[in-house]
């Protein structure tokens, strides 16, 4: 949200998949240039903003050592026509402005066409070459909203079964998957993407409440057989669509729909995503000549940041107080994954895990926001990049 006059707002909103982190950054100084300013007391996506404000404090920072410029500028037009992931360019571009915040010089060696790797740093006769990771979870939110509004456009009325064998990783798989689901739904076809079963719906289902609870899904399952209720219920994500109404301790349902996504084992996932982003950035670091660059550490960055959910912890005059504790955990499990995976990759000197985190107090006056940086192994605290925390008062 932006203002001008404090009586006044503007609302705008962004879709994940449009902005390339320029268009972000563009966007922000275009308004500044008009008078308005951020407020960042009146949001409605904090996670959203989060991203936003971090990549407009990285942005600051290239723009100050001269590597953002006008979009005529010949390395912008580079990036914008070499970048296909706007997510783990950012990421990149934290790295960099990370060491270049730090007095290291920096150079994009792959995007400027000189070299394999994401970021080459130096200072001090020191040297380091970085690949960069962005670790993204399946985009089961994507898949089920477009197969939402595939079944509301078609008025299917039906609870879908569907166990992911393959999940999708970007919006434009999640609508292709979702396409076909409704296909084979429709149709019965068979895929090796996911296996489908589907139940048919009434058009109203008219209930009586009990204790006090009017969430719709309880009572359609309560429409179906027993054991499959117990199934419905025990299932690891379940979305809804369909016309609510309460009627004193009736509740009436119409045109229902229901989303049950089975997905493959967590843990696995990311394990095996992780894994193989390292294979991938120890390739990259391979390729580089090794006459030039032999004693020049090497380094891997991955972003756990949207795997975890982007750590929100609320500041108390306790202190801070992490309110998932359950998302820390997850991080060490994964940095114990890395640490084994060193052990026989010596030639790797170290793997960074990053995290953004987000603090603010109960009335959300106060925001600080953490970009933080985790060795695995620790060795030599000049060679990593160091993290920021950003405090901000909301005026």
């Amino acid at each position: 949200m932006f203002s001008k006059d404090p009586r006044r707002y503007y609302y705008i909103e962004y879709e994940e998949t449009v902005p390339y982190p320029i268009q972000w950054w563009k966007l922000l100084n275009d308004i500044r240039r008009q008078g308005y300013h951020l407020n960042m007391r009146i949001h409605t996506q904090i996670q959203k903003l989060q991203e936003v404000l971090l990549f407009d404090y990285i942005a600051e920072i290239l723009e100050a050592h001269g590597f953002l410029k006008l979009p005529e500028d010949p390395f912008l037009k580079q990036i914008m026509e070499n970048v296909t992931h706007s997510r783990s360019f950012i990421y990149q571009l934290s790295i960099a402005a990370n060491y270049l915040s730090n007095r290291f010089n920096v150079s994009f060696p792959e995007i400027t066409g000189s070299g394999t790797v994401d970021v080459k740093a130096e200072k001090d006769g020191k040297g380091i070459l970085v690949e960069c990771k962005s670790i993204e979870p399946p985009y089961y939110n994507s898949l089920a909203a477009e197969i939402l509004r595939i079944m509301q456009r078609a008025r299917l009325n039906k609870i879908l079964f569907v166990k992911i064998n393959k999940p999708p990783y970007d919006r434009k798989s999640a609508k292709n998957l979702a396409i076909r689901i409704i296909k084979s739904c429709q149709s019965k076809i068979k895929d090796d993407d996911f296996e489908l079963d589907v139940i048919s719906l009434p058009h109203i289902i008219n209930e009586t409440v009990k204790y006090e609870d009017f969430s719709p899904i309880p009572h359609i399952f309560n429409w179906l057989p027993e054991g499959l209720k117990k199934n419905c219920l025990k299932s690891d994500r379940t979305y809804f669509a369909g016309d609510v109404k309460t009627f004193g301790s009736r509740i009436i349902i119409k045109n229902p729909k229901i989303i049950i996504l089975k997905e493959q084992d967590e843990e696995k996932i990311l394990t095996t995503k992780l894994l193989r982003s390292l294979r991938e950035s120890k390739n990259q670091l391979e390729k580089e000549d090794g006459r030039n660059f032999l004693n020049y550490a090497r380094i891997i960055c991955v972003d756990l940041s949207n795997i975890v959910g982007r750590l929100s912890n609320i500041v108390s005059e306790g202190g801070i107080k992490p309110i998932d504790a359950i998302k820390r955990e997850k991080i060490n499990s994964l940095k114990n994954i890395v640490i084994k995976w060193l052990e026989s990759h010596q030639d790797i000197t170290d793997v960074v895990l990053s995290v953004s985190s987000l603090y603010m107090d109960r009335l959300g006056s106060y925001l600080t926001l953490k970009f933080e940086c985790i060795p695995a192994m620790n060795i030599n605290q000049a060679i990593y990049p160091r993290g920021w925390c950003l405090e901000m008062m909301i005026k």
